[in-house]
C-alpha cells in the first residue's frame, strides 16, 4: 500500500516492521480516514438542518393562510338546512358586517336563490340576512342558496368558506286522521275508510305503492287504494266538519280486516310530491271490533240456579242491530216442556239509532224447571250489515229454575175480626224454621195453611213487631236526647 506524504511516494508494504517510515505511514492513512469521516458526519447534518428549516418554513405558510382564512368573512350558520316542515324564513349570519349598519337599503343581495316559492330578501343586521317567503311553505319544495359571487365585506375582503346551503321541506306527512288513532274507547269497522289530511297531494301512484296495513293475524300487508269521485266526496261530507280540500285523501283496505285484532296504517318512506318523497315512515294505532255476538242474561237466586221464573231474560248484542228482527225472536221447548213460549221484547236501549238498538228485555213469566232454546231470526243484521257470528248451540239454551220463596201479607195494614180472626198470608217455599214460634204449615199441592192458629198468635204477632219498632224508635229518642240535639 502507497501513500503521499510530504511529496514523496511510501510503500508500506516494503518498509520494515515498526521502522520510522512505516509509523509515519500508518498515521498518515489514519489522519485520512478520520478527515473523510468528519466531513461526511459534518454534510449530513448541514442537510438535515436544511430539510428542518424548509419543513417549519412550509408549516408556517400553512398556518399563516388557515388564519388567514379563519379572519376573512364567512357564513357562520344558515338555516334551516336538510329536510324541514313548515319553512317561513330562512336566515344567514356572517362572521363580518357585510352591509352598513343602519343602512335602510338592500345594498347587497347577498345569496342567488333558486325555489319555486316567492320570497323577498332583507337584511336584518350588518350580518344577518333573511329571506321571507310569501306562505309556509307545503311539502315537495327544493330551496337551494349559492353565495353571490364577488360578494365582499364592508372591509373589502372577499367573503369565503362554504358557498351553497340548501333545504327541502320532505315529501307528504299525514297531519290528521279519522277515525281517531290509538283510541281505546273506539273500534274501527273490518272494511273501514280512512280519511286523512295530508300536507300536500302525493304525487300518483304513491300511495298505493308505499301505504299498507299491518294486522296482527296477517303475515303479509294488506294493500289500501284510494277513494276518488262521487265516492270520496260522499265520505268525506260525512266525516270532515269543514269544507274538503284535495289535500283530504280517503284509503281502504283491499281486503276486509280480520275482527278483534290490533292493526296499524303505515304511511310509509318514498311516498313523493313533485319528486320530493318522505324519508320517515308515520304509524297509526287502531284496534277493529269484535264479530256481532248475542248474550243472554238472567237473575238467578244462586250462581248455579237455574233462571228466576218471575224475572225477564235480558238479551244483548255487541253492536245494534234492527229492532224489526228482533220481534221474530222465539223461546223454543227442550227435551219436552211446555209448547211454544212466544218472547215479545221491550228495547232497553236509550240511544236514538234510528230503528236499531243492541239490548232488550222480555215480558212475562216463564215456566218453572223447564228448558228453553232461544231461536234466532236468519236476518239479524247490524247498522253494517253483518250477520251474526257462529254461536255455541248451549250458549242459546234457557234453564228456568223454581219460583223462589215468599211469605207475603195482603197489606201493610188491616183489620182483624174479634170473633174468628184471619190473616191471610201467602207462603211459598218457606222453611219451617223461618216462621214464629208455634206455628207451623202444611203444604198442599200450590197451597200453603197454616196449621191450628190460635185467635191469640195471630193476634200477638203484629203487636210484638210493633212494639219491637217502638222499642227502637224510643232508643233513638234517647241517643238523640243524650247528644243533645234538638228535634
Amino acid at each position: 500500500m502507497a501513500d503521499a506524504v510530504g511529496g514523496g511516494q511510501v510503500d508500506i508494504a516494503r518498509e520494515p516492521l515498526f521502522s520510522p517510515g512505516f509509523r509515519f505511514a500508518a498515521r498518515a492513512n489514519c489522519f485520512s480516514l478520520a478527515a473523510a469521516r468528519y466531513w461526511g458526519v459534518l454534510v449530513r447534518r448541514i442537510a438535515t438542518r436544511f430539510v428542518r428549516s424548509l419543513s417549519l418554513f412550509a408549516l408556517c405558510s400553512l398556518v399563516g393562510l388557515s388564519a388567514a382564512a379563519q379572519t376573512a368573512p364567512r357564513v357562520e350558520s344558515f338555516s334551516p338546512e336538510g329536510t324541514a316542515k313548515g319553512v317561513r324564513q330562512v336566515v344567514a349570519r356572517f362572521s363580518s358586517a357585510i352591509v352598513p349598519l343602519g343602512d335602510p337599503r338592500v345594498a347587497t343581495d347577498a345569496f342567488v336563490v333558486e325555489c319555486a316559492e316567492p320570497g323577498r330578501a332583507r337584511w336584518l343586521s350588518g350580518t344577518e340576512w333573511a329571506y321571507d317567503f310569501a306562505r309556509d311553505l307545503p311539502a315537495g319544495v327544493r330551496c337551494s342558496f349559492a353565495l353571490k359571487p364577488g360578494l365582499k365585506a364592508v372591509g373589502g375582503a372577499v367573503v369565503g368558506g362554504r358557498r351553497t346551503f340548501s333545504f327541502s321541506t320532505g315529501g307528504p306527512a299525514v297531519l290528521e286522521v279519522d277515525p281517531y288513532p290509538n283510541a281505546s274507547w273506539s273500534t274501527i269497522a273490518e272494511d273501514q275508510r280512512f280519511v286523512l289530511r295530508v300536507d300536500a297531494v302525493p304525487d300518483a301512484g304513491m300511495v298505493e305503492q308505499f301505504a299498507r296495513i299491518l294486522a296482527a293475524d296477517t303475515l303479509a300487508p294488506i294493500p289500501v287504494r284510494l277513494v276518488t269521485g262521487a265516492a270520496r266526496d260522499e265520505i268525506l261530507k260525512r266525516a270532515v266538519y269543514r269544507k274538503s280540500e284535495p289535500t283530504d285523501l280517503v284509503l281502504e283496505p283491499v281486503l276486509k280486516l280480520p275482527a278483534a285484532v290490533r292493526i296499524e296504517l303505515v304511511w310509509g318512506a318514498g311516498i313523493a310530491t313533485n319528486g320530493v318523497a318522505t324519508t320517515a315512515e308515520q304509524r297509526f294505532t287502531f284496534k277493529t271490533r269484535a264479530p256481532l255476538s248475542v248474550e243472554i242474561r238472567c237473575e238467578r237466586a244462586a250462581p248455579e240456579a237455574g233462571c228466576v221464573p218471575l224475572r225477564p231474560l235480558s238479551v244483548s248484542f255487541s253492536e245494534p242491530v234492527a229492532a224489526s228482527a228482533i220481534a221474530k225472536l222465539r223461546l223454543l221447548p227442550v227435551d219436552g216442556a211446555a209448547g211454544v213460549v212466544p218472547l215479545t221484547l221491550v228495547d232497553t236501549d236509550r240511544s236514538e239509532r234510528g230503528g236499531f238498538s243492541s239490548s232488550f228485555r222480555s215480558v212475562g213469566a216463564l215456566v218453572p224447571n223447564a228448558r228453553y232454546r232461544l231461536e234466532l231470526p236468519a236476518d239479524v243484521r247490524d247498522e253494517s250489515g253483518r250477520a251474526l257470528a257462529a254461536i255455541d248451540p248451549e250458549r242459546l239454551v234457557v234453564r228456568i229454575g223454581e219460583m223462589p220463596p215468599l211469605a207475603k201479607f195482603s197489606g201493610q195494614f188491616g183489620i182483624l175480626e174479634a170473633a174468628d180472626p184471619v190473616l191471610p198470608v201467602a207462603i211459598r217455599r218457606v222453611e219451617a224454621e223461618a216462621l214464629p214460634r208455634g206455628v207451623s204449615i202444611t203444604l198442599g199441592g200450590a197451597a200453603a195453611a197454616i196449621a191450628q192458629p190460635s185467635g191469640a198468635q195471630i193476634w200477638a204477632w203484629p203487636e210484638g213487631r210493633q212494639a219491637a219498632l217502638d222499642q227502637r224508635a224510643r232508643g233513638r229518642d234517647r241517643v238523640v236526647a243524650g247528644l243533645g240535639v234538638a228535634g
